[in-house]
């Protein structure tokens, strides 16, 4: 059996893209925080979280530019007594086990919710931007979701003047919000940039980058 299975193996657990987590950090790190908490509960000798930890980390790494709004953790239930004994206070029975904290959450109040267990970091990353939207939580992220309504390529050419210096970037996507979240997600070194979304009459959306004056 393997029994050594750890997510980081430094001595700061915040350098590591995923945090480490043990029934004496826990409250500090998940409750009353300002970011969401995903956590993976798991055993260390378990076959299926050993294979699930790739996926995990991977995950960690790839959305790793939004820890002021999501933070990856692990939970290892069989380390020690008092881990099993939060493991079980959390209701969790089964292995590997995914739950979704939310921004100020509560200590012995707020048990996180569930968070499905996926094969791929993009499928997990995926639930994850459901999550955001969900919750509200994208504002975290400056996103204004909320559509306006053009009627014309004027309207929109209009709020993005071609002759202006900076570019702008347009998406066209059925899915607005979803595509909205995931493009700053690979355009976050554009700090300059702000989205505005529009709804056209024909039911597709346009996504702009525009840049901040």
């Amino acid at each position: 059996l393997i029994s050594n299975l750890s997510f980081t193996n430094s001595s700061n657990i915040e350098t590591d893209s995923v945090i480490e987590l043990n029934a004496d950090n826990f409250n500090q790190y998940v409750y009353n925080q300002k970011a969401i908490t995903l956590v993976d509960y798991y055993l260390n000798w378990c076959s299926h979280c050993i294979t699930f930890a790739k996926v995990w980390k991977q995950f960690a790494k790839d959305i790793g530019g939004w820890d002021s709004v999501v933070r990856v953790a692990a939970l290892d239930c069989a380390a020690d007594a008092l881990n099993q004994q939060l493991c079980r206070s959390h209701r969790v029975t089964r292995f590997p086990r995914l739950k979704l904290f939310r921004t100020y959450s509560q200590q012995n109040r707020d048990f996180g919710l569930d968070f499905e267990t996926k094969d791929r970091p993009t499928q997990l990353r995926t639930q994850l931007i459901d999550w955001l939207l969900k919750l509200n939580d994208s504002s975290s992220l400056n996103l204004n979701i909320s559509p306006n309504s053009i009627a014309s390529k004027n309207e929109l050419f209009n709020a993005f003047p071609v002759h202006s210096e900076k570019h702008n970037l347009i998406f066209l996507e059925k899915h607005p919000k979803r595509l909205g979240v995931e493009s700053l997600r690979q355009n976050r070194e554009f700090n300059s940039t702000a989205l505005s979304t529009f709804s056209t009459s024909s039911g597709t959306h346009l996504f702009a980058y525009k840049p901040i004056d």
